[in-house]
């Protein structure tokens, strides 16, 4: 009888734990500021991160409005992903392939006068492959996807070329977790 008592008592008690632990609650990301915006005579830049319909932040949106006649390359072979002041790779986006990345040959986006560029960017190194069960990217979604950009200083040292000259900016936000 006081075998079946501690046994069934053991049993209460382990459940009561495994009911109270559950699954940790998955907290939302935020950014401070929201967004980064550079504005000059010459162009305006605005960076901010996506999560798109998540609670993290997996890329960001690069828009850059350019505002002269003269043309404005975006120079990605040598712009580069930030964390926490420490270079961290480059971005990569749609439309480019792992050669070339690795080879250095990502084609310079031109920005004419007077027009707006925009594209979705993620790290590179924050690359991952999902699989067709993997349900934490999004719905159908498989194949590469961007991870989870971590907490911290996370932002882009641009390049730019206009008029024969190299221009580099630096934009950020910093990403933590909370309420």
């Amino acid at each position: 009888m006081k075998r079946r008592l501690r046994i069934l008592v053991s049993v209460l008690f382990f459940l009561s734990i495994g009911a109270c632990a559950g699954k940790p609650a998955v907290v939302e990301q935020w950014a401070d500021p929201s967004g980064q915006v550079i504005e000059k005579a010459s162009y305006r830049i605005v960076f901010e991160p996506l999560k798109k319909g998540g609670k993290s932040f997996r890329t960001f949106s690069l828009t850059l409005e350019n505002k002269t006649a003269a043309e404005i390359e975006i120079d990605w072979n040598q712009t580069r992903y930030v964390h926490n002041q420490n270079i961290s790779g480059g971005f990569v986006f749609a439309g480019i392939g792992p050669e070339d990345t690795k080879a250095g040959t990502i084609p310079a986006d031109k920005v004419g006068g007077g027009e707006t560029f925009q594209r979705e960017i993620a790290p590179q190194r924050l690359l991952a492959f999902a699989t067709m069960r993997d349900k934490s990217v999004a719905p159908g979604q498989s194949g590469i996807n961007a991870g989870p950009v971590p907490e911290g200083r996370n932002g882009i040292a641009l390049v730019l070329r206009m008029k024969g000259r190299q221009i580099r900016e630096n934009l950020a936000v910093n990403i933590g977790r909370g309420e």
